[in-house]
């Protein structure tokens, strides 16, 4: 009795075909090779989610001992790339001050049609630091964009808004005198 060979390994003329035998042995090995990959991976991202104080300290252990080679690889890459460092910067800021995204403070920005929120004047978008995100201390809720000067005029009289109507009322008060 003859076997029959694998028609996924049979050429075109009925037999076994060893380079077309090759071809389908190493495709299904990257197949199950990628499977596996994506099976770890998971796998890796569930002992994570699981364990972040180990995550953290296997992290911490790391940069201690390769410190000095990730601090000049840091400083090397600021040099080489001023522009995307400072885009970093200012991404993890308003993620850190604000908990809010660079297209977040845009839309903020759009929302206000490029200007103030207080004085409604034009907002200097390309300067060396972005305008202030004014916010109240308390709860830290974006009232809006504001000048820097603009925001500490509000910030001096205590974000008071009664404060704030009388200095309005001694201005008018003196004015021209």
């Amino acid at each position: 009795m003859t076997r029959k060979p694998d028609p996924r390994y049979t050429g075109e003329n009925g037999k076994f075909d060893h380079k077309l035998y090759r071809k389908v042995y190493y495709q299904e090995g990257r197949d199950e090779r990628e499977r596996n990959t994506e099976r770890d991976n998971a796998t890796k991202r569930e002992w994570k989610k699981n364990n972040p104080e180990k995550v953290k300290e296997s992290g911490r252990k790391y940069y201690e001992g390769n410190k000095a080679e990730i601090n000049a690889r840091t400083l090397k890459n600021q040099r080489d790339n001023p522009e995307k460092y400072k885009e970093i910067q200012r991404r993890s800021m308003l993620l850190r001050k604000y908990s809010i995204t660079p297209e977040q403070y845009k839309e903020l920005v759009d929302k206000q049609r490029g200007l103030c929120a207080i004085c409604e004047k034009p907002l200097d978008l390309k300067g060396k630091r972005l305008p202030p995100i004014d916010h109240r201390h308390s709860d830290g809720k974006i009232r809006g964009v504001v000048h820097g000067n603009c925001n500490r005029g509000i910030g001096y009289l205590g974000d008071d808004p009664n404060l704030l109507r009388k200095a309005a009322d001694y201005l008018e008060a003196h004015d021209g005198q």
